[in-house]
C-alpha cells in the first residue's frame, strides 16, 4: 500500500490509534455506533418496555399484549380472555403501540414478542 501511494505522489498516512484501539477515523465516525445499538435492543425485544412501565405505573399492558397475541389479532375474544370492557381493551392497544413502539399490525413484530411473553417470568 505504501508503494502504491508513493508511485501516486502521496505520503503514506497511517491511521492514528484511539485509546481502544481502533483507528480514530472509525471511532470518530461512529462506525459501529448504530449497529451496537441495533445489537443491544434486538437483545432487549420489545417487551422489555411494556414489563417496565407495567411495574411503574401498575398498568396491563403486557397482559393485554398477551391476549392479543394468543387470539391472533381477534379483539373480542382477546378482551373476553382478560375479562374487561373492549373500549378499554382497545385504549391498552394504543397505550402498548406508543410504549413498546410496536407495530400491532405487523406479524414478525407480534412473532419476536410472543417468545418473550412465554419464556420470560412477568415479575422480570
Amino acid at each position: 500500500m505504501r508503494e502504491h501511494q508513493a508511485a501516486a505522489g502521496r505520503p503514506f498516512a497511517a491511521p492514528y490509534r484511539s485509546a481502544v484501539g481502533r483507528p480514530r477515523r472509525l471511532a470518530a465516525a461512529g462506525a459501529d455506533g448504530p449497529y451496537r445499538r441495533r445489537r443491544r435492543s434486538a437483545r432487549r425485544g420489545p417487551v422489555v418496555r411494556p414489563r417496565a412501565y407495567d411495574a411503574q405505573h401498575n398498568t396491563a399492558l403486557t397482559d393485554t399484549l398477551d391476549a392479543w397475541l394468543s387470539t391472533f389479532g381477534d379483539v373480542i375474544a382477546a378482551f373476553a380472555a382478560v375479562h374487561i370492557h373492549p373500549n378499554t381493551f382497545r385504549y391498552r392497544l394504543k397505550r402498548l403501540a406508543v410504549v413498546a413502539g410496536i407495530d400491532l399490525h405487523d406479524p414478525e413484530a407480534g412473532f419476536e414478542a410472543m417468545p418473550q411473553l412465554r419464556l420470560r417470568p412477568p415479575d422480570s
